[in-house]
């Protein structure tokens, strides 16, 4: 992403989300190594997208906003019928 940004290539949102994602798998990949609650799970996903919107909200970068908020609304849905 940063290679990107500097040279203003036409990727650079692309760049961007692809390093979110995997962000997103490293974040989920440690949450479950070192613990076994899936409450703590739902959190840092849910913060992930949180992080997302907000970074979406100051490069206004709007497809990161709408991504962001399907992935958060889906995700809360997902927790809904998890626990009930």
């Amino acid at each position: 992403y940063v290679l990107f940004k500097r040279y203003k290539f036409i990727y650079t949102h692309i760049a961007l989300m692809t390093s979110l994602i995997l962000v997103l798998f490293i974040t989920v990949f440690i949450t479950n190594s070192f613990s076994t609650n899936q409450l703590l799970l739902f959190i840092v996903i849910l913060l992930n997208f949180f992080t997302w919107f907000v970074i979406g909200k100051r490069k206004s970068m709007k497809l990161l906003q709408v991504f962001s908020v399907i992935s958060f609304i889906f995700m809360g849905i997902y927790i809904i019928f998890q626990f009930t």
